[in-house]
């Protein structure tokens, strides 16, 4: 006989749902129910479960879906095998899908080590909708991976769970494990630091939902050279990477996350080599410098070749690079907040200084960024009330 569990929520992960219907019928632990529902003793926060067929079975009548779904929908296995050879992804499909023969293949996104914020994160906004809709809260799949630390749906900073409690014995709810104690994961930031932890979590989201595939190794190598992180000579500028993800992402980020200088260093030297044989790195370290290097590589001539070089001026003095894109970085955040009918002409109005300094030290991207941020013509938001009325009466004074 099939037991009667609540429905699966869009995203929501196996665990939060157990939870949920242990906590609805009075289970102090879902152990047993696990062995019940998977075939085995299948622990609470396992990441990639066996038993999936037979789970599938147990909860046709309640859930309704195929083995092959709660696999791709309700666990990390996109994201984990992110970086894995497709021959490996099938065999721990496969392994997933039946009950586990001995010890079995078993890579996860846990497998990131050194993140300092807390592994169980919500958000305020989603809890709100929920709570309109009449909806129990439950735990978001996309919100527990490495590095998101902000919901892509309403783009503001994750919480995260302060209490502790033991994960051997029982499923939590979300309800069980928020309190008035939980903080924002980051507390201030940028603009520009924002947007880029939100383009984190916005391509682990699609990642993890297997809509996106990863570039190549040879199309990182590529966006390296894009990026100006290649010198003429061949080699890979790994420290210019460093220093561009704490750029992109802010230290606090980087600090949060793990993003180490080791790491970076690692998967930059990794990428370089060609002949490399070395485990791919953590999916979360691609996405990352995925991030850094499409931004850095958006307009043709967009950075500096050399962080030593930067650029001089008339009166001898010298711009770094991390001064440079500090004046980007200032120019992107007006051109953003300007009135969207007139976009770069409201920007020059608010720092027109800015706008000249931009204009003579670094015409190339600064011509490429303004051409593709303009206001499209012919499609202006505000329409003054002089040609409201010509519109209005065409044939009028």
């Amino acid at each position: 006989m099939a037991i009667a569990l609540l429905p699966m929520c869009e995203g929501e992960t196996i665990g939060s749902n157990l939870g949920r219907y242990a906590d609805f019928v009075g289970l102090h632990t879902t152990l047993r129910l696990r062995r019940r529902l998977f075939g085995h003793a299948c622990r609470p926060y396992t990441k990639l479960p066996s038993g999936i067929l037979h789970l599938a079975e147990e909860t046709c009548d309640y859930w309704g879906l195929q083995a092959e779904k709660i696999i791709l929908e309700h666990t990390e296995f996109n994201y984990a095998t992110l970086t894995l050879p497709e021959a490996q992804k099938l065999t721990l499909f496969s392994n997933m899908l039946s009950q586990p023969a001995g010890r079995c293949f078993r890579r996860s996104a846990c497998g990131w080590v050194g993140e300092r914020a807390s592994r169980f994160r919500y958000c305020e906004h989603c809890l709100s909708e929920w709570r309109r809709k009449r909806v129990c809260p439950y735990r978001i799949l996309c919100q527990q991976l490495p590095g998101v630390y902000l919901c892509y749906l309403h783009s503001n900073f994750l919480k995260g769970v302060k209490k502790q409690f033991s994960e051997d014995i029982t499923d939590q709810t979300l309800t069980a494990l928020r309190s008035k104690d939980d903080e924002q994961i980051l507390i201030t930031t940028s603009i520009e630091h924002k947007d880029a932890i939100e383009d984190v979590a916005k391509r682990s989201a699609r990642y993890l939902r297997g809509v996106d595939r990863l570039p190549s190794l040879t199309s990182f190598r590529d966006l390296l050279r894009e990026a100006g992180l290649v010198r003429s000579s061949g080699e890979t500028d790994h420290r210019g990477l460093i220093e561009s993800m704490l750029t992109h992402f802010g230290a606090e980020y980087c600090w949060l996350a793990g993003l180490t200088g080791q790491k970076m260093n690692a998967w930059s030297r990794n990428i370089a080599d060609v002949r490399s044989t070395c485990e791919p790195s953590h999916a979360f370290m691609f996405i990352a410098a995925e991030s850094v290097l499409y931004r850095r590589s958006a307009s043709p001539g967009s950075f500096v070749p050399s962080i030593r070089k930067g650029i001089r001026d008339k009166e001898g003095a010298q711009f770094s690079q991390a001064e440079i894109e500090c004046l980007r970085t200032r120019w992107h955040s007006i051109v953003r907040s300007a009135r969207p009918d007139k976009r770069i002409t409201a920007a020059y109005r608010i720092d027109s200084k800015l706008y000249r300094t931009l204009s003579r030290y670094d015409h190339l991207w600064f011509m490429a960024y303004n051409r593709d941020n303009r206001t499209p013509p012919g499609r202006s938001l505000y329409v003054p009330q002089g040609i409201k009325n010509s519109a209005s009466n065409p044939g009028g004074d």
